[in-house]
């Protein structure tokens, strides 16, 4: 792969690259608990396959995908026998075409962890969906959608999480397991950690970038210096926290932080406009639709369109795009929303991270309900 460099291989500066929910879950929907309750998992397996492989790919080249089974405990876990992987395909927009299915079977490479036993090589341009197989013998309804085209793609699809979190603040894995996670594991093509500010002293963003840094793989893995920023100190109960949080996603690892108190405790989101002046740097604001007064959303008259030019339109917390929706945050409020940005006439790019507090970038434990990570 060519070099393509932090923010054009994220593909920030383009909306082709938006930020999906990173990688393909299978298992996904709360309402679907049911149907994996027929699943014959061990009882120690929360029933949740990752199908990872590439987005598009040039006709007859070898597809490398990987299948991760996860445990309750958001680890990999080994299911009661080895999972298939149902592949089908080709679809052609507005032509017919012979549909056909096929199975590809899988060899264990570490627990929990599954590779194709031979090279899976598509030769026909078209969309295929690739589906896993649960140990029941049931195709699970969610895969992975692969563009099948007879020259390379000029264009790729990448693939990551920017929201996250490792022992560095309030995660539960320290920051080496982080990227490791979501190298290996997740085989994402970038990512961030977003530790708190209030956690964070001058030592620990030292360390920040020197991490970044030493993990960063040019044109392979690509990682930022960033951290999740939120306002002034926190507000006495029964207010949650601080306001309007947002994560800093910076060009460059060599930014001047220092000192840190004034990043510690930004008085107003104003404050932080003037403090990024001048520097390569989006800020994300997530769980927009909280309520801004007494917990942690995001106030929309404060929006500055040089650097909130993406917003993150799910996590853990569930769907900030508006109120109504099947996968609601926890507390609303009316004027909050990304639907609410949007109505203002703000252009925005939509991303979607995990706000893993697991340290589980790119493959997090699914929520049961709210923000439990």
């Amino acid at each position: 792969m060519m070099y393509i460099d932090r923010w054009e291989k994220s593909g920030f500066l383009s909306f082709l690259r938006s930020i999906g929910i990173p990688i393909f879950l299978i298992s996904f929907l709360p309402s679907l608990h049911g149907f994996y309750a027929s699943g014959t998992y061990p009882k120690e397996i929360d029933p949740q396959l990752a199908l990872i492989g590439p987005s598009r790919i040039g006709a007859g080249q070898p597809i490398d995908l990987q299948l991760v089974c996860l445990g309750k405990d958001g680890n990999p876990c080994d299911p009661t026998s080895p999972p298939l992987i149902l592949c089908q395909g080709p679809w052609l927009p507005d032509t017919p075409s012979e549909i056909r299915k096929f199975n590809v079977s899988c060899a264990q490479t570490e627990k929990g962890i599954f590779k194709t036993k031979s090279d899976l090589v598509l030769k026909e341009e078209g969309y295929y969906l690739l589906t896993a197989e649960d140990p029941s013998g049931v195709f699970l309804p969610f895969g992975l959608p692969i563009q099948v085209s007879q020259k390379p793609p000029a264009l790729q699809l990448h693939w990551g999480d920017l929201h996250g979190h490792s022992t560095l603040s309030d995660g539960a894995r320290p920051p080496e397991e982080y990227y490791k996670w979501a190298r290996d594991v997740a085989r994402l093509d970038m990512v961030a950690l977003t530790d708190h500010n209030w956690a964070l002293d001058e030592k620990k963003v030292e360390k920040k970038k020197e991490l970044a840094n030493t993990w960063y793989e040019p044109g392979k893995f690509v990682t930022f210096l960033s951290f999740e920023w939120a306002e002034g100190k926190a507000r006495p109960h029964p207010s949650r926290g601080r306001p309007n949080h947002k994560h800093l996603i910076f060009r460059h690892t060599d930014e001047n932080l220092l000192p840190w108190s004034p990043w510690q405790d930004t008085p107003s989101v104003q404050k932080l406009w003037e403090m990024l002046a001048g520097r390569d740097v989006i800020a994300i604001p997530h769980h927009t639709g909280l309520p801004h007064k007494t917990h942690y959303g995001t106030d929309w008259n404060q929006h500055n369109e040089q650097f909130e030019r993406v917003a993150e339109i799910f996590s853990d917390w569930g769907s900030s795009e508006k109120p109504e929706d099947r996968y609601p945050l926890p507390e609303k409020e009316q004027g909050n929303f990304i639907c609410d940005a949007l109505k203002r006439g703000y252009r925005l790019g939509f991303a979607g991270g995990s706000d893993t507090h697991t340290s589980r970038p790119g493959l997090n434990t699914v929520p049961h309900q709210g923000h439990p990570h």
